[in-house]
């Protein structure tokens, strides 16, 4: 991409860019501390994505979902998630606005939201926690245009730089029953 076409993207395509690189960053560290780790948790992964109670086929979808489990979820030996180990700046190979993203990545928000609202644009979208009750309003790169059923999602929001916050991987819908089911896997400890 030539210096002319990055200076006339918007700041929300920048941004996007950014997280892509950033992403891929992050997974070939993991990678050279902890070599073949991400093949060792896709088996993880596997018992993992049950908790879900869906069919995921799409292998977009099941990519993203792997990559926000292993950064936020995974632990190393059961001491540290790999976005624990990557906030130190191992190899101090992070700029500072890497480093200040991870830190917001660090502190994700994980709950079934029950959708309030969606701007006419899909941009915009309102949402509750059906765990906290607290409001949020998440600031969409592209529109949100998900048919949701009932209008409950299992999300993770993080904030941006700029103090917005937007869906941290893939947002799966579900009617009032599954949710139930969910709340049980994923916020009722066992």
């Amino acid at each position: 991409m030539g210096g002319a076409a990055l200076f006339n993207m918007k700041q929300k395509d920048k941004d996007v860019l950014f997280k892509e690189k950033l992403l891929s960053k992050l997974l070939s560290t993991i990678e050279k501390h902890f070599p073949k780790l991400e093949e060792k948790a896709t088996t993880d992964f596997e018992k993992e994505i049950k908790k879900y109670h869906k069919e995921i086929d799409d292998s977009k979808i099941l990519f993203f979902l792997f990559v926000r489990w292993f950064l936020l979820k995974y632990k190393v030996g059961d001491y540290f998630t790999l976005i624990d180990f990557l906030s130190t700046n191992p190899d101090l190979q992070f700029l500072p606005r890497e480093m200040e993203f991870i830190r917001n990545i660090q502190e994700f928000k994980e709950s079934l939201f029950i959708v309030k609202e969606i701007s006419a644009e899909g941009k915009i979208v309102k949402i509750r926690s059906l765990i906290d009750r607290k409001d949020y309003q998440i600031i969409m790169v592209k529109p949100f245009k998900q048919n949701i059923k009932e209008k409950v999602i299992l999300a993770t929001i993080v904030k941006r730089a700029n103090g917005d916050l937007f869906f941290f991987g893939p947002v799966l819908g579900y009617t009032k029953e599954e949710a139930d089911k969910i709340k049980k896997e994923f916020f009722i400890k066992k």
